[in-house]
């Protein structure tokens, strides 16, 4: 291509500040003689060939030494003795040659005009690139001509200059790599627009990494913080990358960068590579634990008696994190997963562990030193070696309280606060804000950031920052427009000055301690009320007419059922510090709680309630999803009441809810009612039955817990209630002629928990719904612990009858299955009547209420996958990774559930990642694309399903290549990630289920589809290979389809019993072979 010079013209009239005439290339050390020439003015050809000469001379300098401080034979030496040469072989040649940024092949000369603020601060700016020169890292001025006979074309990015916060007289110089925004004619596109900043990931020192490493100090332990001197600045690029850096001065005059840069979006990453690979020489050093977030560094240092014992503990953590499958890669952040904490989330750290501290040799002569491991003059050592720049008056020498990433850290008394610096920085932002009435995008997101961060000490700042979200949702694609804030929004912001204000607001730093089971549930329903059940005890409430307005709907109400459900448990009695576990089937609830807030304001004013409640408690409550069929609250939330004995203690209404909702029992007039009257005969006791005395009411919290059986433990997951729910009788060491064996209780607690085995994690989570209303069922008949198990015919026959009407066939079935699976897993005979129970499970079937019936699913076909397509753009991450999903589902004949993850944090090793997939090609050259599930449903050791290529754009093949192109998720994170922004850090975001459905849907609805869920895939599939004339026998083998399940699908689609029906014997056969068992001999 012919080398086109492409210069925007100045806008607003504004011209860029000459440097006047200094003419020369500053070069470091070597050519110092260069200098000399270069000041020498261009007179006439002869000179510029020989300025030009010079100027190559010294670009080839720099290319053999980039003049960086890093010491690259030294840190190649330190790598391989640490045996971390392998994995960081790139940092002694990036530090030789330059680091590669990806920074693209420059084939138009474009230079930009800087803002006007390079005019506005001219001699700031000067004082820049003077000293830029000076250090050698910019090679200039020049003229563009020079440039491009030394580069070839070349592009230059927007320079501005801004002050430093809090550091007057000082400058920050900011190049705006992003920029065009949008391609010009030519095509010209930003720099940053061609570099993935996930390719250029490092470790992060997050609030969460720090919090965790002091938590687990031993008494005694003390920080020190580190700044790296100009760190972006001392790390060299190659010479390819140069012709993308260059800095524009004005008209035309020029500076060659060769140093990495803020604004650059592999920046971040290409310091952080060399920052990881010091981390890690110092860890080697036996130096740690430490953490680094960019250019500053904190390092805690035990007592020397106490690494020993630490080090015991490292041992440990490193098995957690090569057992939950070790280094993880989000976005651009690299870190390790540990154990699951009792919330759910692994442990993040930002190293394997597997490094040993050690006491090294104390040259101090102070007294307080010696009794440590290292000192600050190891740290100098170490650093001096390998060249590390040392910004020294900004150290932090050791001590018990360090300011770190805008918080203060007491190591000592365990505690974290905002630095005052912080505090007051953000209330006079808030008080700026508060000057105006109208604000633009930028406004707004700097104030969330600030508050933003705050949240790591006030948790429930959350709750208040959802009319600033709402806020900065609006501007769309016209950030610069200035518009009035929500009206709740200066509610919110006084509530925000009253928090920073308190001085002495801090949050402590412990452990995660162990999350507390009490089988709470709370649910809501639209026509009636709310319910909440805590073990086997219930209260209810009634939503009052009116209620539904004013943004209140139906999340509010689950909101308010979790509120009530806290207040109950936080009655309990439960210690301060306790972690308490609650469930609700309402995602918008559970799942918001996660995040402290909810968008919906009516629900957040709930929230708040439930975060004050969690402050003066002195208890954290954690939420759960459990699905509709599984929810035991769901009964008295419409309506259908337990025995008053079993009522939980009376719980307030606070005067802001009284003309919502009214007790279960007041004379308030209820919303009608949906259920059958026969129902409710058969499920209320008479009205005056609930009318409780002032005695009742005033029933003691600890008459609840005694109640609370001790063979039935409440502080346990759902998904262990299998195990942990032990019957008065159960497996003991005995043979069958009652004489003692040999067998320690160790061996059966061993039988228990391997039989625990034999069901899927999520099946044990519905039978442990069904043994729960079993003993709710027991508990109101007054049925001793003795008679539960063995259950008897006749109990078990009256236990079915109490669910039939109420619930659907399938889930009086899984409760059923449930009572049988807790039998055989404490080795207590199973006698039911068979004949009796079956008779009864199918009335269940055929007396399920319509409510508990879905509709038919319509099967996904080829032609809905074409028409899905067809509104989607391939090139948006999230339709990218959901039609591939769709297309690998679809033709692998697979679950949804099995590519998608239920929530943004359920992601482990168990779930299919890119480095599950491989190819295999048969004998006749024919290939497939084989995904292995590392656990499914019904594997625990997991199951490969495969497709081959298809015509056309439904083809899966193209689908994927295009998803792993576009997206390029981690090898060892989520399969289907798709790329997302977080503010302005891109990051990749594991594809749920929900988020599938949605997008789906969303383009169905445009083409005209039915709306479809998950399962309608999997059936579609075997519809479409059906057709195809795949046998049965082989789609059931494809699709893993349980047999009673594909015959009903068989039976329910006419399109598949179509070519068996006629008159053709040998299909007839295949046909039959299927749908007729065998007979038995």
């Amino acid at each position: 291509m012919e080398r086109r010079h492409i210069v925007e013209k100045e806008k607003m009239g504004a011209s860029s500040p000459s440097t006047g005439g200094s003419h020369y290339v500053p070069t470091g050390n070597p050519v110092e003689a260069v200098r000399a020439r270069l000041t020498i003015r261009n007179t006439g050809v002869q000179d510029a060939e020989t300025r030009l000469t010079a100027l190559k001379a010294v670009l080839r300098a720099k290319q053999h030494d980039p003049g960086s401080p890093y010491r690259a034979d030294r840190w190649e030496q330190r790598l391989r003795e640490a045996g971390l040469l392998p994995e960081f072989a790139d940092i002694p040649k990036g530090l030789r040659e330059g680091f590669h940024a990806g920074i693209p092949h420059i084939k138009i000369t474009f230079t930009p005009p800087n803002k006007p603020s390079i005019t506005e601060f001219a001699e700031h700016f000067r004082g820049i690139l003077q000293a830029e020169y000076d250090a050698g890292r910019y090679v200039g001025p020049l003229s563009k001509r020079e440039v491009e006979a030394l580069l070839g074309p070349f592009q230059t990015s927007p320079l501005s200059i801004i002050p430093k916060a809090g550091k007057p007289g000082k400058f920050r110089l900011i190049q705006n790599l992003s920029y065009p925004h949008s391609a010009l004619p030519g095509p010209i596109t930003s720099i940053n627009s061609h570099i993935n900043s996930n390719n250029y990931p490092c470790t992060w020192g997050t609030f969460d990494t720090v919090y965790l490493i002091i938590a687990r100090l031993p008494p005694g332990s003390q920080a020190a913080v580190r700044d790296i001197k100009e760190a972006y600045r001392t790390i060299p690029l190659h010479p390819s990358q140069w012709p993308g850096i260059v800095v524009r001065i004005d008209d035309n005059s020029f500076a060659i960068d060769l140093r990495d840069c803020f604004g650059l979006a592999s920046g971040g990453g290409v310091y952080g590579r060399v920052g990881d690979a010091g981390a890690q020489l110092t860890r080697a050093h036996g130096i740690g634990p430490l953490s680094k977030w960019v250019d500053d560094i904190v390092f805690f240092r035990l007592l020397a008696s106490e690494v020993e014992g630490y080090n015991q503990k490292r041992k440990k953590w490193a098995k957690e994190i090569r057992d939950n499958g070790g280094k993880r890669q989000d976005g651009g952040r690299i870190w390790f997963a540990g154990s699951i904490r009792p919330d759910g989330h692994p442990e993040e750290f930002d190293e394997d562990q597997t490094q040993p501290l050690r006491v090294l040799p104390s040259p101090s002569k102070l007294r307080e030193d010696a009794q440590y491991a290292y000192n600050m003059s190891d740290l100098d050592s170490l650093f001096n070696d390998l060249g590390i720049p040392i910004a020294k008056e900004k150290d932090i020498p050791f001590g018990f309280i360090v300011a770190y990433i805008g918080f203060l850290w007491n190591v000592k008394d365990k505690w974290v606060a905002l630095t005052p610096a912080k505090r007051e920085k953000y209330l006079s932002a808030i008080a700026e804000w508060e000057s105006a009435t109208t604000h633009d995008l930028l406004d707004a997101q700097q104030l969330y950031g600030k508050l933003l961060h705050t949240c790591h000490i006030i948790p429930e700042g959350r709750a208040y920052l959802t009319n600033l979200e709402a806020f900065m949702a609006i501007f769309r694609d016209k950030p610069h427009r200035q518009l009035t804030p929500p009206r709740h929004t200066p509610e919110d912001l006084r509530w925000w000055k009253d928090q920073l204000l308190n001085t002495e607001r801090r949050r402590e730093i412990k452990e995660h301690p162990p999350i507390i089971d009490i089988n709470g549930f709370s649910d809501a329903s639209s026509e009636i009320g709310i319910g909440i059940v805590i073990g086997t005890k219930w209260r209810a409430w009634k939503l009052l007419p009116g209620w539904k307005a004013e943004g209140r709907d139906i999340g509010w109400a689950e909101a308010v059922g979790f509120l009530f459900l806290a207040t109950a448990a936080a009655g309990l009695g439960a210690e301060k510090g306790s972690h308490i576990q609650l469930y609700g089937d309402n995602r918008g609830v559970v799942e918001g709680w996660w995040k402290g807030r909810s968008r919906n304001w009516q629900t957040n004013l709930i929230f708040r309630q439930v975060h004050a409640l969690s402050k003066s408690s002195s208890i954290a409550f954690h939420t759960h999803y459990v699905k509709s069929a599984s929810n035991p609250a769901d009964l008295p939330s419409r309506g259908i009441y337990g025995s008053p004995e079993d009522l939980l203690p009376h719980i307030p209404i606070p005067n802001y809810l009284r003309k919502f909702v009214a007790d279960f029992d007041s004379q308030q007039p209820p919303n009608p009612s949906p259920i059958k009257a026969s129902a409710k005969a058969k499920a209320e006791l008479p009205r005056g039955s609930f009318q409780s005395s002032q005695a009742e009411e005033a029933r003691t919290l600890a008459e609840f817990r005694q109640h609370i059986y001790h063979l039935r433990p409440i502080n346990v997951p759902g998904k262990d209630r299998l195990r942990t729910w032990k019957p008065a009788i159960a497996r003991n060491t005995l043979d069958h002629q009652g004489k003692p064996t040999n067998l320690a209780p160790e061996d059966l607690e061993d039988i228990t928990t391997a039989i625990q085995g034999a069901w899927a994690p999520s099946t044990q989570e519905t039978y442990a719904t069904g043994l729960l209303v079993y003993h709710a069922f027991c508990d109101k008949r007054g049925i001793d612990e003795h008679q539960r198990a063995p259950a008897s015919p006749v109990l078990l026959a009256a236990f079915v009858t109490s669910l039939v009407g109420l619930y659907s066939g399938k889930t009086i079935r899984n409760y059923v299955f449930g009572v049988r699976a807790w039998h055989i897993m404490h080795g207590v005979r199973w006698v039911p009547n068979d004949t009796e129970l079956e008779a009864l499970l199918r009335a269940g079937e055929r007396n399920a209420p319509p409510t508990s019936k879905k509709a038919k699913r319509t099967p996904v076909t080829e032609d809905h996958i074409r028409r899905i397509h067809a509104q989607l753009d391939p090139n948006n991450p999230l339709h990218a990774a959901t039609f591939a999903c769709l297309t690998t589902t679809f033709y692998a004949a697979a679950r949804l559930g099995e590519f998608t993850l239920p929530n943004l944090n359920a992601f482990d090793k168990t779930h299919v990642k890119p480095s599950d997939i491989r190819v295999e090609v048969d004998r006749r050259g024919q290939e497939v694309t084989v995904f292995h599930l590392p656990r499914t449903k019904s594997s625990m050791s997991g199951e490969d399903v495969s497709w081959a290529q298809q015509n056309g754009t439904v083809d899966p093949k193209s689908a994927l290549e295009n998803h792993l192109q576009v997206n390029q998720p981690p090898p060892d994170g989520p399969l289907f990630a798709y790329r997302t922004k977080n503010g302005k850090k891109e990051t990749h975001k594991a594809l749920t289920m929900k988020k599938f459905l949605e997008v789906v849907n969303q383009a169905g609805a445009r083409a005209n589809i039915v709306k479809i869920s998950g399962h309608c895939i999997r059936i579609g599939a075997t519809l479409e290979y059906l057709l195809r004339g795949v046998s049965f026998e082989a789609m059931k083998a494809k699709g893993r389809w349980a047999s009673d399940a594909f015959l009903d699908y068989l039976r329910e689609h006419a399109q598949i019993l179509a070519p068996y029906i006629q008159a053709n014997p040998v299909v007839h056969k295949d046909f039959l072979d299927v749908v007729i068992p065998p007979v038995r001999r």
